[in-house]
């Protein structure tokens, strides 16, 4: 594991250093270990050795063995130094050890601290979702066609197309709140439905269009917009939201707002999350719309339901 801990750093500095200054010792009593046993072998060739070595050897030889004054004290002098390297070996396996406890805790404890955090943000979640409580969407219909089509006649139409989904709606979400006005408004509470009913209004429209197109000679047109919000959403608001994201030249599309998709995602929901596309700002009134698109060309996604 990658940490910016200052304490596992710290730690790793310090046992480094300890490592270091213990392999420094083990190399300063294999030196001295080597430099007395060849003393001793000096002496036992030539005296001369003796005289000039004394006062550098002596004063440790004579510290080990007080009450020897033999030549071997030198060599003996030289093993002990050798065998100590042993344990000064065993301290560097032991400062190890401890470095990696020390560090483990410490990651140990960094680990929960982040468990401790993601849980405080998942519980802070929770209430921050727990208040998103309704959801609408919203459908507006236009048309394309060669021929002559009067705003009254739109009107008309597009008043039997609404009756004609509502009914759909009802069916599957009874508990819904359906207004119809130039555009229809669904609202509830009951996300678990949402695909659903979001099936629902795909399968009528898909089933409409074509009925449309062979009696009139013009193509259906819709647009769909879902948001969420902690209480049932005026109507007119809805609307203006609606109109506001189809200035994006986002008609003939099926979006939702981030606030919708998030809470939508927390339900361990995906079909009609949507992908993200950004923060859109309309130019006069500054309103600003985190979108996610479910589908970029609504007509096409209807025909593929024929």
């Amino acid at each position: 594991m990658h940490t910016t801990n200052t304490s596992v750093v710290e730690t790793k500095q310090f046992f480094a250093s300890l490592r270091q200054l213990i392999n420094s010792v083990i190399g300063l009593l294999v030196f001295c270990g080597s430099a007395y046993i060849l003393f001793w072998i000096g002496i036992m060739c030539d005296s001369i050795i003796l005289d000039s070595g004394v006062p550098i050897f002596n004063p440790l030889a004579t510290l080990f063995f007080p009450n020897n004054n033999s030549f071997e004290i030198y060599r003996n002098t030289g093993l002990i130094l050798m065998a100590l390297t042993i344990p000064v070996t065993l301290l560097y396996g032991i400062a190890y050890s401890f470095e990696q406890t020390i560090v483990n805790n410490i990651y140990k404890k960094e680990e929960k601290d982040e468990q401790k955090r993601a849980q405080k943000e998942f519980l802070e979640s929770l209430k921050e979702y727990s208040v998103i409580d309704v959801f609408s969407i919203c459908l507006s219909i236009d048309y394309e066609s060669k021929k002559e089509f009067s705003s009254k006649n739109k009107a008309i139409l597009n008043k039997g197309i609404y009756e004609t989904l509502k009914k759909a709606v009802l069916k599957v979400l009874p508990t819904a709140s359906v207004d119809i006005d130039n555009v229809m408004v669904i609202h509830s509470k009951d996300f678990a439905k949402y695909d659903k009913t979001y099936d629902t209004i795909l399968k009528t429209l898909a089933e409409i269009k074509p009925k449309l197109e062979q009696r009139y000679g013009f193509n259906l047109v819709p647009s769909i917009t879902t948001d969420a919000y902690a209480k049932k959403e005026k109507v007119s608001n809805i609307k203006r939201n609606h109109f506001g994201i189809q200035s994006f030249n986002f008609k003939n599309r099926a979006c939702t707002t981030a606030t919708f998709a998030k809470k939508y995602t927390h339900l361990k929901m995906r079909k009609y999350a949507g992908i993200p596309i950004g923060e859109y700002i309309v130019s006069n009134t500054n309103n600003s719309y985190e979108l996610n698109i479910i589908h970029k060309n609504l007509t096409q996604t209807l025909a593929s339901y024929q």
